[in-house]
């Protein structure tokens, strides 16, 4: 009678190793599990020229003059520029952003960037075409 003995194919390294490549992926899932993402409010952050100029709370509604050049709305939870003082006007005409609405507000002329912080987009959803 032949033994087929797990014992005669696996040593203890081998044990060692199948512990290690279960324990790994377990604990980074918690890891995730418990610290979640981040419970702070969606903001606005507002970068000119690269330098952070400011972040705003996307639940309070304001009216933010960036410099002399643009005007910055927030209303109803999205963000749009209403103002700009440069010949194209893309930002001006760039879809509003927000809680559910990925995506930024950049004016090159004036080196404005405007995004959403801290805000949790549908998981199915790649991006948005407007």
């Amino acid at each position: 009678m032949k033994d087929f003995s797990i014992r005669k194919y696996i040593g203890i390294p081998d044990i060692l190793l199948i512990i290690v490549l279960t324990a790994l992926p377990t604990a980074m899932l918690g890891c995730n599990f418990f610290t979640g993402s981040s419970k702070e409010n969606p903001q606005i952050a507002v970068y000119v020229h690269g330098e952070l100029y400011g972040k705003y709370d996307l639940d309070t509604p304001a009216i933010i003059e960036i410099g002399d050049t643009n005007t910055l709305e927030i209303a109803s939870g999205h963000a749009s520029m209403i103002y700009a003082d440069c010949r194209d006007q893309v930002c001006v005409h760039t879809a509003p952003i927000g809680k559910e609405l990925p995506g930024h507000i950049v004016c090159l002329p004036n080196g404005i960037v405007v995004s959403v912080e801290n805000a949790e987009y549908p998981a199915d959803i790649d991006g948005y075409v407007s």
